[in-house]
């Protein structure tokens, strides 16, 4: 004779596999994070090198245009 499982059983078995899935998420979450170290303060990275001074200012030119349609061209 065949049993049909009831109604409160099978609701129990949805709640353990929709717990077990949260937790694997959870633990898949937790393993793309990056590690962090506890030892102790990170050691600060060295400055960047300066830059030497151009011999002559540079000069620069902007052009605006209130042109809503995407042409690239502001003087024609």
């Amino acid at each position: 004779m065949h049993q049909v499982p009831s109604p409160s059983m099978n609701s129990f078995t949805r709640r353990w596999r929709a717990l077990l899935l949260a937790l694997l998420l959870l633990a898949l979450a937790a393993s793309c994070m990056p590690v962090t170290s506890l030892d102790g303060p990170i050691p600060p990275t060295a400055a960047p090198a300066p830059r030497p001074t151009p011999a002559e200012p540079l000069a620069l030119t902007l052009l605006h245009t209130n042109d809503t349609w995407g042409y690239l061209s502001p003087c024609g």
